[in-house]
């Protein structure tokens, strides 16, 4: 079961600088929650975000 969260009760972020990491295991459900991600910073008034995409889940933490 789905369920929606507010996302009204944010503070909103200036100047934060993100990075996403994500791995192309399981892309179609990877590229849905990084989508969901970026919006979600871009609400908060993020827009500095970078996107690593890496061949799989072991190599995440020597990118992170």
């Amino acid at each position: 079961m789905k369920k929606k969260q507010s996302v009204g009760d944010l503070p909103t972020i200036r100047g934060a600088r993100i990075a996403i990491v994500q791995s192309k295991w399981h892309s179609s459900y990877v590229e849905r929650m990084v989508k969901k991600c970026v919006d979600l910073l871009q609400h908060v008034n993020v827009n500095d975000i970078d996107i690593h995409v890496l061949p799989g889940c072991l190599e995440l933490p020597l990118a992170a």
